[in-house]
């Protein structure tokens, strides 16, 4: 299913006020249950209170900016704040998207997600996912986020349950925060966050974020072979709004570079790994033949 616009190559790209969710969930319904693609070509989308719900496998995206209005007016009305707040929400298994610009501009008024990844063998490849407060809800997989760029102040990459790998990607912080905060609540929960060859940068003053924080008691969340900005402060992690139940925390790093980087003053509830956490532990040891991971990127 295709839905595009008229784009004149002189001008800005095209802008639709209103009408997504009807294109989408036309392109859903045409695409029943079977595996197929979704091709959303090269315009800005404005929407207020509707958000943007896909639920179909194999979704495919090309050069596209969705871009969340009106959150100041309706985050507070929601019952499920975290959803309700999200640009992009998916929900169905096996799905890639490509060269996605995916933003959610309510700015500082609490949680106001980009977008929420609530399913099972995700594939992220060339996307761009800019917020303020949790921008990217990595909840559920396993799935890779690759050469891609995410941006925030608090919390921005975060979620349960997720076995979550980010490769080569760019994390910006625009502010005061962490930009981590993995959400595994007991030793059997799955979820894992590792962030290889990332590179970390930001536009406040040096020491203002840092690499994470324990949204639950047995949060896991790796950097490694990563470029890490004076940005980042040389605690390097922070504890959850002063709770000090950090005993099963994983926080770990291993053969990171640049001034944030540092280890000599890093909290005693991290460490560092003696050699790198290899990709199969995330996505298996079968990831190179999985519809969903493009090695391409990886």
């Amino acid at each position: 299913m295709t839905a595009r616009g008229k784009i004149n190559p002189k001008r800005h790209r095209k802008i639709i006020r209103d009408g997504i969710q009807g294109i989408t969930n036309a392109a859903v319904r045409r695409l029943a249950r079977r595996a197929g693609v979704m091709r959303i070509s090269g315009l800005v989308y404005f929407e207020t209170r509707a958000v943007l719900r896909v639920f179909l496998a194999n979704l495919v995206q090309d050069a596209v900016t969705y871009t969340e209005h009106g959150n100041r007016k309706t985050v507070t009305r929601m019952d499920n704040r975290n959803d309700y707040t999200a640009t992009l929400l998916l929900k169905s298994d096996n799905v890639k998207v490509y060269n996605l610009n995916v933003a959610n501009t309510a700015g500082p008024v609490g949680q106001a997600i980009a977008a929420k990844a609530d399913g099972a063998n995700y594939g992220f490849y060339a996307c761009n996912f800019t917020g303020y407060q949790d921008t990217l809800y990595a909840n559920q997989g396993p799935s890779v986020y690759a050469k891609s760029y995410i941006s925030g102040t608090v919390d921005f990459v975060f979620g349960l349950y997720a076995k979550a790998w980010f490769e080569s990607c760019d994390i910006v912080s625009i502010g005061k925060g962490c930009l981590s905060a993995n959400g595994r609540s007991n030793d059997t929960n799955p979820s894992e966050y590792v962030f290889n060859n990332a590179r970390v940068s930001g536009t406040g003053a040096p020491g203002s974020a840092y690499l994470g924080r324990p949204w639950k008691p047995y949060a896991r969340v790796v950097w490694q072979n990563s470029e890490l900005s004076d940005i980042i402060n040389p605690k390097g992690w922070q504890n959850w709004n002063g709770d000090n139940n950090t005993a099963n925390v994983y926080f770990k790093k291993y053969n990171n570079r640049g001034a944030g980087a540092a280890t000599n003053q890093r909290v005693g509830f991290s460490g560092a790994l003696t050699q790198p956490v290899p990709i199969t532990d995330i996505l298996g040891a079968n990831y190179k033949t999985q519809w969903w991971v493009d090695n391409n990127f990886l």
